[in-house]
């Protein structure tokens, strides 16, 4: 059987919000950092990576847009994507 390379991205989408309760009120841009933090280092993490290449999921460096706002219903809201471009080889028939 012959195999070829296939690219693919996904795209994880961060949601924060101002709103909260008690001391996390305020706090949505706080969350952002930490929520895109967390998630950076669970995929940089070199078991994870190592787990991910084995499956035939390698993946370059994840890159991250700039954090945007937005008013939805009179609450300020923070928004942040993390895209991921992975590389995979399929088995295909001649």
């Amino acid at each position: 059987m012959k195999s070829k390379f296939t690219f693919w991205d996904i795209e994880i989408e961060i949601v924060t919000s101002e709103r909260g309760y008690g001391e996390n009120d305020g706090k949505g841009l706080t969350h952002m950092d930490t929520i895109s933090n967390n998630l950076i280092k669970t995929f940089m993490n070199v078991t994870n990576r190592n787990t991910l290449s084995t499956n035939s999921m390698k993946f370059v460096n994840p890159t991250t847009t700039s954090v945007g706002t937005e008013v939805i219903g009179n609450e300020l809201v923070y928004r942040r994507s993390i895209m991921i471009s992975f590389k995979s080889r399929i088995q295909i028939s001649s």
